[in-house]
């Protein structure tokens, strides 16, 4: 059976952004777009915004709350955002970690949001992954491999070595789809593929000495699961 999925990324709803960002116009955009697709699934990758927008941004997705699914980023606190999203793997967890099945695949939904992966988390995982199939799907809101950025050197996550590891020699085949670098990218390392999702607020540059805002687009990632592949369209959105 085929899914098709929205990756959401970095909204940022309420926060200081970059002149001339308006991240609540960019996310009823988004919005907009959604609306024209059917898709099985929602899955926000974290950085909602302040505590202060969660009763808005839920309430804007009300009517894909069945579809719903979430990853914690660093500007998100698990107290907040568990008043509006939980479930019953994580309902007596200090860490919003848990797993699910998308179409034939085993997705696993890490929580980051302290900018690194937890020892429950990993031995967790590392457990499940025995009985995982052998091609499963990891979403997290930080990168595990390298991207050619500035993000990459000053917020890399900050135990991802520990990470790697452990999906490197489960012999799985594993897509990673994360964010938090705000920008696009894909690479594979061996068994695994990275695919970083832009952000819905603004973009950061590759391949620059210092941060700098691009704030001309903005999008989100859409994901086509099927038994045979996971392929991946991005959509952007220009700000002007």
């Amino acid at each position: 059976m085929s899914k098709i999925i929205a990756h959401i990324n970095d909204i940022h709803l309420g926060e200081d952004l970059p002149p001339g960002v308006d991240a609540k116009h960019n996310w009823e955009k988004v919005l907009e777009d959604l609306a024209h697709h059917r898709f099985d699934h929602i899955i926000i990758g974290g950085d909602i915004g302040l505590a202060e927008a969660n009763d808005y941004f839920f309430d804007s997705l009300y009517d894909y709350a069945e579809q719903l699914q979430l990853t914690l980023g660093n500007h998100d606190q698990l107290e907040e955002v568990r008043k509006y999203f939980e479930n019953q793997q994580t309902k007596h967890k200090n860490e919003l970690y848990y797993k699910t099945s998308l179409a034939k695949y085993d997705a696993y939904f890490l929580d980051s949001s302290s900018n690194a992966i937890s020892a429950q988390q990993l031995q967790w995982l590392s457990e499940s992954l025995a009985d995982a199939s052998d091609q499963m799907l990891l979403f997290i809101h930080h990168p595990v491999f390298s991207v050619n950025t500035i993000m990459d050197q000053k917020y890399q996550l900050q135990n991802r070595d520990e990470l790697q590891r452990l999906l490197l020699q489960s012999g799985k085949s594993v897509t990673v789809l994360c964010g938090h670098y705000h920008t696009s990218d894909e690479t594979i390392v061996a068994n695994i593929r990275q695919i970083v999702t832009p952000a819905v607020s603004y973009q950061i540059k590759k391949g620059t000495s210092e941060i700098e805002f691009d704030t001309s687009y903005f999008g989100y990632r859409i994901l086509y699961l099927d038994d045979l592949s996971i392929t991946t369209e991005q959509v952007t959105f220009d700000s002007k």
